[in-house]
């Protein structure tokens, strides 16, 4: 089932400036026409100054106009990012980034060996920089998956929230690599919030332009 979500509240700020100038007009208006009606004959009011008022306000409601146009262009084009992302629903991908969010469908990976390793060192790490797991990887080379339910190396259960995975693989001279986890699975729904569009692959939310591959899910 595609999921889609979008949370725009950009039109409000633009709905109150147009009100608010439309009031002070109509109070402007409404001054200025009791001073002309009272007005002194022998001394009548300059109307250069209501002249420069009216012009001021003019070029005002010229603007909140145009910047209402521009949030409605704006907002269509959100709504066309929108359903493009949709197309991602359902997809395996592969993104750059590192950080997975621990939730209840756990936490998944990807990491490449660049060549064959004698051995590949897994390493969870949480927010605070303790390594909560640590596991043994694939060492062929490739790309590799590695999906992490949560336990961690004391037997127990890791609370949710962000995790890196950090990988060591050892060559057959004995050199140490150092290679990154990046975050990888299937999208389960696309997300619009505050003009920034994300995909979310379990409890993890990944930027669009962080996607690197996209795969059709098995099935």
């Amino acid at each position: 089932m595609t999921s889609v979500t979008s949370t725009n509240g950009a039109t409000a700020p633009a709905l109150t400036s147009a009100q608010r100038l439309s009031g002070d007009l109509d109070m402007f208006l409404t001054l200025m026409t009791t001073q002309l009606k009272n007005q002194d004959p022998l001394d009548p009011i300059k109307s250069s100054e209501y002249t420069q008022q009216l012009a001021t306000y003019s070029q005002v409601e010229q603007s909140i106009q145009q910047t209402s146009k521009l949030e409605a262009i704006l907002s269509q084009l959100s709504s066309q990012s929108l359903n493009a992302a949709a197309s991602y629903v359902g997809m395996n991908v592969t993104t750059s980034q590192s950080v997975a969010t621990l939730g209840p469908g756990g936490a998944r990976w990807s990491y490449e060996v660049p060549a064959s390793a004698v051995s590949t060192k897994l390493s969870v790490i949480d927010a605070a920089g303790r390594v909560v797991l640590e596991t043994n990887g694939a060492t062929a080379r490739g790309t590799h998956e590695f999906a992490w339910s949560g336990g961690n190396s004391a037997g127990g259960d890791a609370p949710d929230g962000p995790y890196t995975l950090k990988v060591v693989a050892v060559t057959s001279s004995g050199a140490e690599q150092t290679l990154a986890g990046t975050v990888s699975g299937e999208v389960t729904s696309a997300v619009m919030a505050n003009g920034k569009l994300e995909l979310m692959i379990g409890a993890t939310k990944v930027g669009l332009t962080d996607v690197t591959s996209v795969q059709r899910s098995a099935g």
